[in-house]
């Protein structure tokens, strides 16, 4: 089950760098149109501002909750360690 857990843990650490990144691509674009563009409606502005904002809360919280999930793999690891020395 250490293979297992281990491979887990794995990606899981591919899938928060590949959010980090998406995220932050998404960002940077959002960006460069609300700086760039001055037709963009008042409007639009305000829901591309809100946008980011949630996408990044939304991100924040998923990445809280995957470090729960890697925090108690990484228990089970240390359980199947213990065992392992007696």
């Amino acid at each position: 089950m250490t293979k297992t857990i281990q491979e887990t843990l794995e990606f899981i650490n591919h899938v928060k760098e590949s959010l980090e990144a998406a995220y932050g691509h998404i960002y940077d674009k959002t960006r460069e149109v609300l700086d760039n563009n001055k037709k963009v409606s008042t409007a639009d502005r305000s829901h591309l501002e809100w946008g980011l904002a949630h996408m990044h809360k939304s991100k924040e919280e998923f990445m809280r909750d995957l470090d729960r999930h890697v925090s108690t793999l990484q228990h089970e690891l240390s359980k199947e360690a213990d065992k392992s020395r007696v």
